[in-house]
């Protein structure tokens, strides 16, 4: 696992569909691919992982680059925070453990790192 402020687990142990597509998270730009086989074994998924670990910026993860890169309250370092767990060598061998699909906004949970564009519970409080 690299230790630089661009790396994040996700995109090895974490998979997100929505109706645009498939990412790592659901703040990364999606690829417009519908099978969880060909994103797995996708150029720009081994290309996003080579850059992690290089410690290079790479456009799928602009939002937490354009959060604040190193900070504690980036999303990155509450992916590491919160996945620390699961993050092991082996883990890091395109193991995707977690995965989200999500097919509206429709969702009745709260999750911490979530917000109202992908909870409709969330965009009633707000």
């Amino acid at each position: 696992m690299a230790d630089n402020e661009t790396w994040c687990p996700l995109p090895w142990i974490h998979l997100y569909s929505d109706v645009s597509g498939i990412g790592p998270c659901c703040r990364s730009k999606r690829l417009k691919l519908h099978d969880f086989d060909s994103y797995l074994k996708s150029t720009e998924l081994a290309t996003l992982k080579e850059d992690m670990v290089a410690g290079r910026k790479n456009e799928i993860c602009k939002f937490c680059h354009d959060y604040g890169d190193g900070m504690e309250s980036s999303v990155r370092a509450q992916m590491i925070e919160y996945n620390k767990h699961l993050i092991t060598q082996d883990a890091l061998v395109n193991k995707i453990m977690i995965t989200e699909a999500r097919f509206s906004s429709v969702c009745n949970f709260k999750c911490r790192i979530c917000s109202e564009r992908y909870s409709t519970a969330i965009a009633k409080e707000a």
